[in-house]
Parts: C-alpha cells; structure tokens; sequence
C-alpha cells in the first residue's frame, strides 16, 4: 500500500496525478524508494489493534525509514464489567463446545439408564471446574490491561484436553 501526497492509500499500483503530472503505475515497479518519496509517494504500513478490546479515537501518520507508519490513539471498547460480561459469555460457548461431543452418553443414559463411562464423567466434570475457575478468574481481574492479558496468554491454557 502506499500514501499519495494528497492523503490517499492505495491498496495496489495505479495511474496516478501528482502537481498536474501523470504517472504510469508502472512507477511503483521500476522507481526506487528515493525517487517515489522525492514525489511525495509513500509506502504505507498500519500499525493494527485489535478492534475487540479497543476503539481508535484518530491516528498519526509518521515518516519511518522512507514509509508512512500510522499509529492509532486507543481507547477502551467497553468498561471492565462489559468486557468481563462478554468473556463469560465466551467461556460459556466454549465449555458448551467440549461438552457437545460427550452428551450422548449423558442422553443415553437418560433415555436407557445405560451407563456413562468414568472417563467421560470424569471430562465432563473437568471442563464444568475449568470453566468455573476461569470465570472466576475472569471476574477477579480489576484492570482491563490485565484482563486482556490473561483472555489473550493464558485463558485457553486452563481447559482440559479434549476427550480422545
């Protein structure tokens, strides 16, 4: 992507009007960095954040090195009681997803009075503790930075393996 003197990004190599001079878009092949800044033309990178968490409030676009860097000013997306709402949720869905495979048996059994395999009882009981442990762990953060941390780095690592 590049940066137009005009303020424009385009995503691939086109025709472009500088100063009332047109350009081929085949200087974006066969001109050097040097010459494609000497008129005004950047390549352009944007630093990402990751929207779930955050909302940018505007952004800074800096020369680095020959190429336009935008940054952006970031703002929580939500408060720590919103954000800690939703990741239960997430746990939620998640402890759901591992118990799917295994409800058979616990339906089986219901239906048949057939019994549930120990090894089953014992991972369906494993994902119930996890998924109650890590909302509590969730719920027991008092920073958004630190709650993000933890769903980001460590979350995942708390459920137990799946059933084999």
């Amino acid at each position: 992507m590049w940066k137009l003197p005009d303020g424009t990004i385009i995503s691939s190599p086109r025709a472009v009007t500088i100063n009332d001079i047109q350009y081929p878009d085949t200087i974006f092949k066969n001109w050097s960095l040097a010459e494609l800044n000497a008129i005004g033309i950047y390549p352009f990178r944007e630093e990402g954040y990751d929207s779930y968490y955050y909302r940018s409030t505007g952004h800074t676009d800096t020369i680095v090195d020959g190429e336009v860097v935008r940054t952006h000013t970031l703002i929580d997306a939500m408060s720590l009681v919103e954000l800690q709402s939703l990741v239960v949720e997430d746990i939620k869905v998640t402890a759901n997803s591992f118990l799917a495979p295994t409800d058979w048996y616990v339906i089986r059994n219901a239906e048949v009075a057939e019994a549930i395999p120990s090894e089953v009882s014992t991972y369906r009981a494993a994902v119930r503790t996890a998924s109650n442990n890590i909302e509590t762990t969730v719920n027991g953060h008092t920073t958004y930075a630190d709650l993000i941390e933890y769903v980001t780095n460590s979350m995942n690592d708390d459920w137990p393996d799946y059933l084999e």
